[in-house]
């Protein structure tokens, strides 16, 4: 079956095409004044989207509440979840985990991220560059 290779590195961009950004709190730097760890704004990368996305549980819409998924799922992105982890800045994916994150997506990010994410994992433009190899 085939795959296709994704640069994990890839900035999800926002509406207006600039780079989405998040904060990270520092483990070592804390605010002198307040005591707090320091924040940094980043870039928001694909690897962060799907990492988001496999090791989180969807919320109930009518009670905001964590819904588990079953365990053979769970199981599943937990797995790909590492894989992803290890990638240096590449991954190669099948098909089936390509579906599988484009299922899991809506459930975590806006309308825009998923957007994003989606033109990333399955580009509907031919002059996207996507790389399949066959393995």
């Amino acid at each position: 079956m085939g795959k296709k290779r994704f640069d994990l590195t890839q900035v999800i961009k926002t509406l207006d095409g600039s780079n989405a950004m998040q904060k990270i709190e520092s483990s070592t730097e804390v605010c002198k004044a307040c005591n707090r760890p320091l924040v940094e704004m980043v870039p928001y990368t694909l690897r962060d989207a799907l990492m988001q996305c496999l090791v989180s549980d969807p919320k109930d819409p009518r009670t905001g509440r964590p819904v588990p998924a079953k365990a053979a799922e769970r199981y599943r992105r937990v797995k790909l979840a590492l894989r992803i982890d290890d990638a240096k800045d590449t991954i190669r994916l099948s098909i089936d985990e390509i579906k599988d994150l484009k299922d899991l997506v809506p459930q975590f990010l806006t309308p825009v991220g998923q957007t994003r994410v989606w033109d990333i994992l399955d580009p509907q433009d031919d002059d996207d560059e996507v790389e399949e190899d066959n393995e």
